[in-house]
């Protein structure tokens, strides 16, 4: 009977509660809610939940993370707020029948707390409307990937606002800027030359690069340097995982590790290094007498990176990290290994080294929750070897034009069926050994939650040696019947110069994640002083504010996730790129200025659910000072060289960019940008084709060598399912400025009193005449899984082709000739080998 009675309870009690949750259920719906830190995967106790359309409706996470939020009846869809101290505010789109979600907060972009030393979070880049555009590591998985060698300046070129270089030409131009106005830090550290092979690659390797921030709009006060944009790149962080990434492809290997040392402290290791060595040693083994013969010294890129932190305090962090790299090549021409079907034979030597260093420490100090103190120091290195000594030599033949016009001026010298003996000779040198000192502190203090103030000073001394020597012959152009031909001595030395930057800034950040105005207002202190033999130039102070406003009015309406309208104005400076070279055979202006330039940005964003993004931007860059440098070279054994900083300039234009950045089956970008850049040299020409040694014209408005009025660059990742991932990469960009003379010839005389024929195309400089269309495409496509007996470890095989339609399609640029023979060369602008260029490896990683 007890038996039975329990039995009966146990059932009324059951049945009760089945009432209950079918009541609850015809009446309200309940949320199973678990919000974790994005990084470190761990529970968030204490976060606030609340449904955006009715924010009575709140909830908080208990030790576990985890809450329960009750909707009212009725409800279909709507937007989940959570928020937590020190964490961006997270928005999530929720609809009836779902249950239970998981959402994950990542670090605030504002002052970094507690929360952020203890977590080590990698490092973030936060992107702004008008400021910066931001890349992270897994948007450039494919792009940086896609190359012969693989470079993150693969992806950051086709960001909005950056012109198309070439196919062998990764120095970007910002915004109509020239590309050696831009800056570089890495980790923090200021860059000289982050290049390999002269410009083609750069140091940036996907496997170490955590993120990149391309600043091409008005960017902070706290940075300077830069008139044309500045480049952060940031390196992966130690955590509290092993990391392991090794690429193996046909011409390089690529070596990452990641790993904890104890909850205190972790260290990276990385590595990059080419063997075209076996490459090109097959080759010459498979087909005897090649071109291959006269590679000396294969191209070669040798890499190590390395970084650390310690935490010896939840208060205090220290970061090191350092970076050793080389590359260069070497060529032996000489008659045994040159072929030539020309009268004309060209032999020579080249040796090129190139050898970078630099090493950085940080250590930044959480006073208290309000209070943060940073400092760092750094130096950095560059040294460059380059010699070329090349010799032209053979029996030239004069053509019949040449005859025709010439033989009655030199007779018994020039007449049909003779000819001469061509030998000269050149030898140019050149010797970098720079370095750099930075050193810079800093602290920001949180008023409250909407008002932060942030100020420091930071110092940045470069010094070295750069000598240069050469012994050629070259063609100068003075206005006369014709041109000279003729051997022109020249040397320059600068040796223990000194360039000191120094800056002060001061910046007020104003609103929050959830303000309808949010921005900054700064203003940065900036001095150039250059010393040396000779040398001594002390530029004024100078005084650049600036200010960011942006204005979102709407968030989280339907499908629309948010609206932001942004604008901005800033005054900016930098130390020339070519200041350092100033010798005191160099003649230069008393009032020697910094390159200075005003700019101003007006901007829309358009944020959508399921991961659409559509920005706007417009704007305007002023140059109030620019450095150009001229060469008189009329007397050959002295030749003048004159600097100036009053050149003018302007650029104007506008970027477009639509991005889907989640997707199961595709993701991608478009972006497409306008520019409009023109500069100008005011100082006279001395004689008729006088240029500055940048090949730039004088005393008239030009567009620069680089200049394209449309670049647009499409980026599509398609997975039709998870295993595999197709990626293509194109590019349609309009011609750069070219010079397209009349051909003729014309005779030089050697100094034995030889007659010497010479070709060339009369001299001028146009705004019309433009190079074909560029349009690159690249493709890879890779097949990615995991082992069955260990998921963790991934593999991947890759096959990646560059400008893949280039034996259908390769623009053309101005005819050229043999300037001896007068014979046509080859046109094409691409300068490329003649086939797409193949990648193919294999990535394993943990």
């Amino acid at each position: 009977m007890s038996s039975f009675y329990a039995k009966s309870i146990r059932c009324r009690i059951l049945c009760y509660l089945l009432g209950c949750v079918i009541i609850v259920a015809a009446h309200a719906e309940q949320v199973r809610i678990t919000v974790l830190d994005g990084e470190l995967d761990l529970p968030l106790e204490g976060a606030k939940i609340f449904l955006n359309e009715n924010r009575s409706l709140t909830a908080e996470t208990d030790f576990e993370g985890t809450a329960v939020l009750e909707l009212d009846d009725g409800f279909e869809q709507g937007n989940i707020v959570c928020q937590f101290p020190g964490y961006a505010q997270s928005i999530q789109h929720i609809e009836s029948g779902e249950n239970e979600i998981k959402i994950l907060m990542t670090i605030s972009n504002f002052l970094e707390g507690k929360e952020l030393i203890v977590a080590r979070a990698a490092q973030k880049s936060s992107q702004q409307s008008g400021v910066s555009v931001v890349m992270t590591k897994e948007q450039m998985d494919t792009t940086a990937r896609s190359g012969l060698v693989e470079d993150v300046m693969s992806s950051v070129g086709t960001m909005p606002g950056m012109t198309f270089g070439g196919q062998w030409n990764s120095e970007p131009s910002v915004r109509g800027g020239y590309p050696r106005e831009m800056a570089y830090a890495f980790d923090g550290v200021y860059i000289m030359f982050p290049w390999h092979w002269g410009g083609a690659y750069s140091i940036f390797n996907p496997n170490f690069v955590e993120s990149t921030k391309l600043n091409n709009g008005v960017f902070s006060a706290e940075y300077g340097r830069a008139v044309s944009g500045l480049l952060e790149v940031n390196s992966v962080m130690p955590d509290d995982q092993v990391h392991f990434t090794f690429d193996l492809n046909y011409i390089s290997s690529s070596l990452f590790l990641s790993a904890p040392i104890s909850k205190k402290a972790g260290v990276v290791f990385g590595a990059k290094v080419t063997y075209l060595e076996t490459l090109i040693g097959t080759y010459r083994h498979v087909f005897k007498g090649s071109q291959t013969d006269m590679i000396e010294k294969p191209p070669y890129i040798r890499d190590f990176y390395t970084k650390a932190f310690y935490e010896p305090t939840d208060k205090i962090t220290f970061t090191f990290n350092g970076f050793f790299g080389s590359d260069g090549i070497g060529l032996d021409m000489n008659e045994d290994n040159v072929e030539s079907k020309d009268e004309v034979i060209s032999t020579g030597l080249m040796k090129y080294d190139l050898y970078q260093a630099f090493t950085g420490f940080d250590a930044k100090w959480m006073v208290n929750d309000d209070v943060q103190v940073n400092g760092r120091f750094a130096w950095s290195m560059m040294k460059e070897d380059l010699s070329m000594n090349t010799k032209e030599s053979g029996f030239i033949k004069y053509n019949q034009d040449f005859v025709e016009k010439y033989s009655a001026v030199y007779p018994g010298k020039v007449a049909s069926g003779g000819g001469y003996n061509l030998n000269t000779s050149n030898s140019y040198t050149e010797k970098v050994n720079n370095h750099q000192l930075q050193g810079k502190l800093d602290t920001e203090i949180r008023m409250d939650e909407f008002n932060r103030f942030k100020f420091g000073a930071e110092e940045v001394l470069a010094f070295g040696s750069v000598e240069m020597d050469a012994d050629m012959w070259l063609e100068h152009d003075f206005g006369g019947p014709s041109p000279l031909y003729r051997p022109v001595k020249f040397s320059s030395k600068s040796e223990n110069n000194k360039t000191w930057n120094t800056s002060s800034f001061a910046i007020w950040k104003y609103g929050n994640d959830d303000s309808l105005l949010k921005g900054e207002v700064g203003v940065r202190l900036d001095h150039m002083k250059i010393t040396g033999k000779g040398v001594d130039i002390n530029s004024p102070v100078d005084i650049n504010p600036r200010v960011t406003v942006h204005y979102v009015p709407v968030r989280v309406c339907g499908k629309i996730e948010k609206v932001v309208f942004t604008t901005g104005a800033g005054l900016f400076s930098a130390v020339p790129f070519d200041a350092s070279m100033v010798s005191e055979r160099i003649l230069v202006e008393d009032k020697t200025r910094m390159d200075r330039a005003v700019f101003s940005v007006l901007g829309a964003e358009l944020d959508l659910e399921d991961g659409w993004k559509f920005s706007l931007e417009g704007y305007y860059k002023q140059y109030l000072n620019r450095l150009y440098v001229v060469n008189d070279e009329r007397n050959p054994v002295d030749v003048i060289t004159r600097s100036y900083t009053d050149g003018k300039g302007y650029t104007a234009g506008f970027d477009l960019m639509a991005q889907k950045s989640v997707g199961e089956k595709w993701n991608g970008y478009l972006t497409y940008s306008y520019i409009y850049a023109r500069y100008m040299n005011p100082t006279k020409a001395e004689y008729k084709y006088q240029e500055t040694t940048r090949g730039d014209p004088l005393d008239e408005w030009y567009y620069p060598q680089f200049h394209r009025f449309n670049t647009m660059n499409l980026i599509v990742n398609y997975k039709p399912v998870p295993s595999w991932t197709f990626t293509l990469k194109g590019t349609l960009a309009t011609g750069t400025p070219r010079t397209d003379g009349d051909k003729y010839c014309y005779a030089a005389i050697a100094p034995d009193g030889t007659v010497m024929q010479r070709y060339t195309r009369s001299h001028f400089y146009s705004d019309t005449l433009r190079t074909d269309i560029s349009c690159p495409v690249d493709i890879r496509i890779a097949h990615t899984g995991t082992f069955k007996n260990h998921p963790k470890w991934k593999w991947e095989w890759y096959l990646g082709a560059e400008d893949i339609f280039l034996n259908l399609y390769s623009p053309k640029g101005s005819d050229r000739f043999n300037q001896t023979t007068g014979k046509p060369e080859s046109s094409d602008v691409n300068f490329s080998i003649g086939i797409p260029m193949i990648s193919l490896g294999y990535r394993l990683s943990i």
